[in-house]
């Protein structure tokens, strides 16, 4: 066996690509083998144990062994997806989230690869677990991709967090992280479901409610001391996240306690 195939720690067994335009649903069972499924067309709603994705072209995820998986819903129309089954001669470092391919049509490229040499003539018995050598090394590398960007919204949002009593722009933070704004923006929306600009604001408006119900200070002291140009403009970003005044959003809460040392 080469060195690629012989260096991968997952052993390869079979593998297929299902294909339908009728309704269906995926059977509910256990099996003894890692899977991937990989998604080319349509919707596939699947679940393992409690955990729920609905999974889309490009996207994939792994299934572990010894665990129920099954349909949770019907797919309709088109559907379509790459099963790869294998085993780990090692620890599972797999994701365990479905992962978004950056680059959907090379990892197919790669599962048809394995579907023709597994199955074609002609072809020594290693060429298979050299295809899915190769396969696997490339769903490690986008795992190990996502996350990293993981990382990177993890670490901007903290820095939003601490620096939350500023008047951050999506660039201030883009600049910090190192990253194009519209880059950092879809790693936040990815991994919050916000935009950056939606997160820096959702801070922000966190550390005015805290300010708003833990202290007396006026308005005027509370918009200093958040980088407002003043008292207004504090009561026109309030009142737009909100719904209603700073004062308005006070009185809700009059009668909290407040302790001091």
């Amino acid at each position: 066996m080469n060195e690629t195939a012989s260096a991968c720690p997952a052993r390869y067994e079979y593998a297929g690509l299902f294909q339908s335009s009728e309704t269906w649903i995926h059977p509910t069972r256990v099996i003894d083998t890692h899977e991937i499924v990989l998604v080319t067309t349509g919707a596939v709603r699947l679940f393992e144990e409690d955990a729920r994705w609905a999974l889309h072209a490009g996207e994939l995820i792994v299934l572990r062994p010894g665990r129920k998986h099954g349909g949770f819903q019907e797919s309709h129309g088109e559907t379509g997806f790459y099963w790869i089954h294998f085993r780990l001669d090692g620890p599972d470092t797999l994701p365990a989230a479905p992962l978004k391919t950056e680059d959907s049509a090379r990892m197919g490229t790669l599962c048809r690869q394995l579907l023709h040499v597994a199955n074609a003539p002609g072809y020594p018995a290693y060429a298979a677990q050299s295809a899915f050598a190769l396969l696997y090394c490339e769903l490690m590398r986008e795992a190990e991709g996502q996350k990293s960007a993981s990382r990177a919204a993890d670490e901007a949002s903290e820095w939003i967090r601490i620096n939350s009593a500023r008047r951050l722009t999506a660039a201030d933070a883009a600049a910090h992280a190192g990253y194009h704004p519209d880059y950092l923006s879809a790693l936040f929306k990815a991994a919050y479901s916000l935009t950056l600009k939606q997160y820096i604001a959702r801070e922000r408006m966190k550390l005015i409610r805290s300010q708003l119900l833990t202290t007396a200070d006026s308005l005027r002291t509370i918009a200093r001391r958040l980088d407002f140009d003043g008292e207004e403009q504090l009561i026109h970003y309030f009142r737009y996240h909100e719904g209603l005044s700073p004062t308005q959003y006070r009185n809700l809460y009059d009668h909290t306690h407040l302790n001091k040392a």
